[in-house]
């Protein structure tokens, strides 16, 4: 059985719920993540992760986002990672999205689109594209833009 936990910690712009789905916990995100509200977000992925189910940040009602948020992201990544767990970022907002394109975050913070854009040898190991370092171990430049996102069917979004 599901459960959802909803946290308003600091500001009247900002609303994050922590959702059971599943083998992952999703933080749905709301509002302005920025310097006001950024350690709220880090707050709610450290506490999705530590029930070491895949953590899925859900940035569809983020209506803006600036550094101190990507940056809060980014943390966020690493404490989940550190829990033995992956952050996988869900549904951008074209705010968010418009951020990802401009910082080239796409590939250094997954979304659940680029995975399923990632093309694979038989093996199972991801092929770098024209961006990567061939021996794959750090991650491209560019990866997989918004605009490629947008094109993907319905059922992968």
């Amino acid at each position: 059985m599901g459960w959802t936990a909803s946290m308003g910690w600091t500001a009247r712009n900002f609303r994050s719920e922590l959702i059971s789905e599943g083998s992952s916990t999703v933080v749905r995100v709301a509002g302005e993540v920025d310097i006001n509200t950024a350690s709220s977000l880090l707050a709610a992925l450290e506490l999705a992760s530590a029930e070491g189910t895949r953590v899925v940040a859900d940035m569809r009602q983020v209506t803006s986002i600036d550094a101190a948020g990507v940056n809060a992201l980014l943390v966020g990544s690493s404490v989940v990672r550190a829990n033995r767990s992956e952050l996988v970022v869900r549904n951008l907002s074209a705010t968010a999205c418009q951020m990802f394109d401009v910082l080239s975050l796409h590939g250094h913070l997954p979304t659940e689109a680029e995975i399923y854009l990632q093309p694979f040898d038989r093996a199972g190991r991801r092929i770098p594209d024209d961006h990567e370092n061939p021996q794959g171990d750090e991650p491209g430049a560019a990866g997989v833009g918004c605009g490629q996102i947008k094109k993907l069917p319905a059922r992968f979004l």
